[in-house]
């Protein structure tokens, strides 16, 4: 099993010797919460050093380089092995899931996941009944971003407290809210707004963005 802590006391390097195999490590990346700095995870850099595609840790980030390079500056390079996907991460795959993967649907804020037995939950992992309507297409899933653990703390604590719904002004200032806000000119409007989120915006909310809905896990 690969070593994650290893990875970010940028101990190891990477190395990803086809397309599908560097898709793999970034998806697999940005499930843990290691993203680019400056790029997205769909561009894995795969077009600039082909089969000596190489990734590192470094300054919290997750950069990418040639494998020459990190075994000249002592890395150990380890060569990266896509894991053979089990049934139910086949039929997850199908329609764009992983297994634990959370969502949401275009009929209802609640948050849900598929376990490894493609059984659907939710809440304190009760069971669902519309795994059908989701597996079958009736049902649009529509993905949550990638929430990293600060976010959770953040969110965490105003769910707590009542205020489940989060939205960005055009100031780039981050208010929490009970009820759903409404967008104006420049603000959300909406009942019960809470003060800026402290103590930092969350990561992955911008302007653009509609409200998000959070429930406390």
């Amino acid at each position: 099993m690969f070593d994650w802590e290893e990875f970010k006391k940028g101990k190891i390097a990477v190395h990803c010797d086809t397309e599908e195999k560097a898709k793999d490590f970034v998806d697999k990346c940005y499930e843990k919460g290691i993203s680019f700095f400056f790029s997205r995870k769909e561009e894995t850099c795969y077009s600039c050093y082909s089969e000596q595609t190489c990734y590192i840790y470094d300054c919290y980030n997750l950069m990418c380089g040639k494998k020459q390079l990190f075994i000249a500056d002592g890395f150990n390079v380890i060569k990266w092995e896509t894991e053979e996907m089990t049934n139910t991460e086949k039929i997850l795959d199908i329609i764009g899931l992983k297994v634990g993967e959370k969502f949401q649907t275009n009929r209802s804020n609640q948050i849900y996941w598929f376990n490894e037995e493609l059984e659907l939950l939710y809440g304190e992992n009760a069971y669902s009944n519309r795994a059908i309507e989701i597996l079958n297409g009736s049902l649009e899933i529509i993905k949550l971003p990638i929430i990293n653990d600060n976010d959770k703390e953040i969110l965490n604590f105003y769910a707590k407290r009542g205020y489940k719904w989060f939205a960005c002004d055009e100031s780039g200032e981050h208010f929490a809210y009970k009820t759903s806000p409404l967008k104006s000119e420049k603000v959300f409007i909406g009942e019960d707004n809470y003060d800026p989120l402290l103590p930092e915006p969350l990561s992955f909310l911008k302007w653009e963005d509609e409200p998000f809905y959070w429930e406390c896990e």
